[in-house]
């Protein structure tokens, strides 16, 4: 049976094409983790393109697989995934959390979490893929030496991410067009790779630390909830002033979950 193709972001960068289930799970678990992959619904013929560009140390990637498909990685690799759909929906649990994304939600992957997914026969993905030591870096930066967490959904109904999700659309469809320009030029790349990178530090904070700046005169609530960044307030002076600061610009982005109780 012979599948019409589609286009699809990033075709001037084609990396895998298949239409047998087992030759894509190899394929595709060479570039991420090794997984689980299924064939659900109708119709039961899989048409996967994937697309990749790499940066210096991150990656962006399009994939579409055809048809309802079940992605099973169990425990997930050393790196962080942040999945922006672009087209139909996905069906996500990670660790004990679950939720559902589309053109309105993304999400982000932890790394070594045990994790599972569902993406309907219309499911394209925008896939930044980071490793954690590349996220682990910039949060060592601030004195934190925790691997970070961040929340698994955000809505693109808040503007600060709206914003950053549009731009990053708008930056792949240059690229996918003047790829061959920009990637020729290092200090281009790593200024692409760099506002890729700003997401984990401005915008994908924990959900009680981003609750605490509606309540900017509780004190409380900031040390309840974002304790590790006294030791940012202390190293920059200033208090619950400074601390306060952290939240609002996103140094709590990076946080691990465990250090806030």
């Amino acid at each position: 049976m012979t599948i019409a193709a589609h286009t699809q972001l990033l075709d001037t960068f084609p990396l895998v094409r298949s239409q047998n289930v087992e030759d894509a799970r190899e394929r595709i678990g060479r570039f991420f983790s090794p997984h689980r992959l299924e064939l659900h619904g109708k119709p039961r013929q899989l048409d996967m393109a994937h697309n990749q560009v790499r940066l210096a140390r991150v990656s962006l990637n399009v994939l579409h697989y055809g048809a309802q498909v079940l992605i099973d990685p169990g425990e997930r690799g050393d790196f962080y995934m942040v999945q922006l759909p672009l087209n139909g929906s996905a069906q996500l649990a990670c660790g004990m959390e679950s939720v559902s994304v589309d053109p309105g939600v993304l999400s982000v992957l932890q790394p070594h979490i045990k994790s599972r997914m569902v993406w309907s026969g219309d499911c394209t993905m925008l896939l930044l893929q980071v490793p954690r030591s590349v996220v682990h870096e910039r949060t060592m930066a601030w004195g934190i030496d925790e691997t970070p967490r961040f929340a698994l959904a955000h809505s693109r109904q808040v503007p600060e991410v709206a914003a950053w999700w549009q731009a990053v659309l708008d930056l792949t469809r240059n690229i996918d067009r003047f790829g061959d320009q920009w990637l020729r030029h290092p200090a281009a790349y790593a200024a692409m790779e760099e506002f890729l990178l700003s997401a984990f530090t401005a915008l994908l904070s924990q959900p009680d630390a981003a609750r605490c700046l509606t309540n900017p005169g509780d004190a409380r609530c900031l040390r309840r909830h974002c304790k590790p960044c006294l030791r940012v307030a202390a190293h920059i002076g200033g208090g619950v002033q400074a601390l306060r600061r952290g939240v609002a610009a996103g140094l709590c982005a990076a946080l691990p979950a465990a250090s806030r109780a």
